[in-house]
């Protein structure tokens, strides 16, 4: 984990912690990632980390810019996930902008085995869509 960006709650570090350490250094990569992505960019503002669905999330809190961003597991395929509601576009975006890039499931996550290198251009240009998805939205 950075120190860059400790995490606040007990809750969320019980989560993290209660994860195989091999996905959890994969989830913690993508939490870095949504860290350096918002405090890059004014315009997504401050995120809050917190637990939804007993899973980690992350909401930007002000202004309202984004998307919530879910984090998970799924022990018994083996494979980690970044979820988002499955009311925005976001998937369906991401598959006509990279068909190949990502397994996904449905229109709510993208889904990477544990086994496999993160592919972090594509990764971070998902996790900013996510991240600016509302203003972006009121911009059409």
């Amino acid at each position: 984990m950075d120190d860059h960006f400790p995490i606040q709650s007990l809750e969320v570090a019980g989560t993290y912690k209660a994860l195989p350490s091999s996905v959890r250094g994969k989830l913690l990569d993508i939490r870095n990632l949504i860290y350096t992505i918002a405090t890059s960019n004014e315009a997504i503002g401050t995120i809050e980390e917190c637990l939804k669905w007993n899973q980690v999330s992350y909401l930007t809190k002000s202004p309202k810019s984004g998307t919530t961003i879910r984090l998970g597991y799924k022990p018994q395929t083996g494979q980690y996930a970044i979820y988002v509601p499955c009311t925005t576009t976001l998937i369906e975006d991401t598959k006509e902008m990279a068909p190949q890039g990502f397994n996904y499931e449905k229109n709510r996550a993208l889904l990477f085995s544990v086994d496999a290198e993160l592919p972090i251009p594509l990764v971070s240009e998902f996790l900013f869509r996510a991240l600016t998805y509302h203003k972006k939205r009121k911009n059409l």
